[in-house]
């Protein structure tokens, strides 16, 4: 058999620690600022109509979409159809 000479130096060895001297604090890792965590879209149920609201945000953290809107939450909640604002919600009895 032959020998392989290994293709890398090893690291060298770290020197020992001296007895009674105290280890060197590890430096504190940098954290990023702290800022509030948003899902995006957010998914959150509207407790007044029992539906459920998808909100879209924008980087300030504020709301610009939501599916759905809330005219149309509203218009749910009254029993009206959205796309006609005075008129009531079709209702068909089952017979």
């Amino acid at each position: 058999m032959t020998a392989i000479a290994p293709t890398s130096t090893p690291a060298p060895a770290a020197a020992p620690a001296q007895r009674g001297s105290a280890p060197e604090p590890l430096p504190e890792p940098r954290r990023p600022p702290q800022a509030p965590i948003l899902s995006n879209p957010a998914v959150r149920l509207d407790a007044r109509t029992s539906m459920v609201v998808l909100e879209f945000y924008d980087s300030a953290g504020e709301v610009r979409v939501k599916i759905p809107s809330e005219r149309q939450l509203r218009a749910y909640e009254q029993g009206r159809d959205p796309a006609l604002p005075g008129a009531p919600a079709r209702v068909e009895a089952l017979t």
